[in-house]
């Protein structure tokens, strides 16, 4: 059972009809329709022209031309392409749920809650499983869809798993690494970090390991996923040269003292352990 765009309606349906009621209760109000009362509404709104917003009808055209050429070339197009297209969320994007307009507020696993443009004093919420299901069953919503790529065919032909690029001026460290284990199939991690982040993780840890771990627990992270433009910008990024690679103890100390000079402040040598000012 779920709820319909901003009302207080319910809808349940099987194979016997659909019921909508005015709340989950016992004393709610219900209206059972069967498919039959259904099938006449409809008809009698494609009748009237008005089963289709206008935007769907901007759109129906178009539809009718993919879904025939689907039919005629499904075969031929699993056999060509061995991308796999899966519909992928950002926070900001557009979907449409039935003839009604909305933006995704926030989503994980197992919630999505959605902005109204219609009405925006009102927010609408659903289970995830629902919210995809919706998704895919509106053809409008075709620009969510994203190829994945099997995580073999992605190389990153650079000598190095992580790369840091220093920006003093914004007195700044970016640290970035290709995750090949992400449910997306791959996607490259940034991390962007201040010199005072730098120099906090280094007094708290002493090894390299829990140095980077403690790095990776504040810094700020965006996640860019295969099949998606901002994975092509990423991977540009990490191919260029970067300051200091990988998660080793001569990195650790470089991005120290890297901090400790812009900042001004002292510096400390672990091996030597002398403090120069």
């Amino acid at each position: 059972m779920m709820t319909i765009n901003k009302t207080k309606i319910s809808e349940w349906h099987d194979g016997k009809g659909i019921e909508l009621s005015t709340g989950f209760n016992e004393n709610a109000v219900k209206l059972p329709l069967s498919w039959k009362k259904v099938e006449r509404r409809l008809f009698d709104l494609i009748k009237l022209d008005r089963y289709l917003n206008p935007k769907e009808k901007e759109y129906y055209p178009k539809w009718l031309e993919e879904k025939e050429s689907k039919e005629l070339d499904k075969s031929s197009l699993k056999a060509d392409s061995p991308e796999k297209k899966e519909y992928e969320y950002h926070l900001g994007n557009k979907v449409y749920i039935g003839a009604s307009e909305y933006e995704i507020l926030s989503f994980d696993e197992t919630r999505v809650m959605l902005y109204d443009t219609g009405s925006p004093l009102f927010n609408q919420e659903m289970t995830r499983s629902d919210f995809d299901r919706l998704v895919s069953e509106n053809p409008m919503n075709d620009h969510l869809k994203v190829n994945k790529l099997p995580p073999e065919e992605i190389k990153t032909d650079v000598p190095y798993t992580d790369a840091f690029f220093v920006n003093a001026d914004n007195e700044s460290v970016v640290w970035m690494y290709y995750n090949p284990d992400s449910t997306a199939g791959g996607q490259y991690v940034t991390n962007t970090l201040t010199f005072d982040e730098i120099i906090q993780a280094a007094d708290n840890n002493q090894s390299p390991e829990g140095f980077f771990d403690y790095l990776g627990s504040i810094a700020k992270q965006e996640l860019a996923d295969i099949g998606t433009e901002w994975f092509e910008d990423a991977e540009k990024d990490f191919s260029e040269k970067p300051d200091y690679t990988d998660c080793a103890s001569q990195t650790m100390s470089a991005l120290t003292q890297t901090a400790r000079q812009a900042l001004e402040l002292p510096v400390y040598d672990r091996e030597t352990e002398i403090l120069y000012n």
